[in-house]
């Protein structure tokens, strides 16, 4: 039984038939190009931006979503390899700027929840530039020396657990960009 729908206001077509939907906006999956099938993970054009924007796939991708771009693999279930996140750099700017807040909260030290929040945010900051590009260790490098340096002398004069812990957890975040600097990249 085939059921017939009147035409609606202002020239809305009828509801699609049950059965397979095609998405809207696209050919058939076998017109379209092996990046938008979400089989070739697109890769990024010579310009530095991601998405495949730049590409004539791209543009193709685009034009037909409406400006919005197609999610790699959407269709097949694939995954393209995403950004790594550095997520013991975010870990680690998280426990700095818990540190300053615990240090306002039992001691009501204002210069302590400032600093917690601003080395906190450097080294989130940090975080995000190295999950970018994992040589851009500078910024990570220099909240986590300078908390070593600051921390250590604070707790080596007054033995307290906060210090100690911040202090500890910068030497180690040192050490760790420290070899990320000296890592030799990987020849194909």
């Amino acid at each position: 039984m085939r059921l017939s729908f009147p035409r609606l206001p202002h020239g809305f077509p009828r509801p699609p038939q049950p059965g397979p939907r095609p998405r809207p906006g696209l050919a058939s999956a076998s017109a379209l190009p092996p990046t938008a099938q979400g089989l070739v993970c697109p890769s990024p054009p010579p310009g530095g931006t991601s998405g495949g924007g730049g590409t004539a796939a791209g543009r193709a991708a685009q034009g037909r979503s409406g400006g919005r771009r197609a999610r790699p693999g959407a269709d097949r279930g694939l995954r393209c390899p995403q950004m790594e996140y550095d997520w013991l750099g975010f870990g680690y700017a998280a426990l700095v700027a818990a540190g300053g807040v615990v240090g306002y909260a039992k001691a009501g030290s204002v210069p302590s929840l400032a600093a917690g929040l601003l080395f906190g945010g450097l080294a989130g900051l940090g975080a995000y530039q190295q999950s970018k590009d994992p040589k851009n260790v500078w910024l990570s490098l220099v909240a986590s020396g300078t908390l070593s340096a600051v921390m250590g002398m604070r707790f080596y004069n007054s033995r307290k657990a906060m210090p100690g812990i911040i202090a500890g957890a910068s030497l180690l975040m040192v050490g760790r960009l420290g070899l990320q600097i000296m890592e030799k990249p990987i020849k194909p």
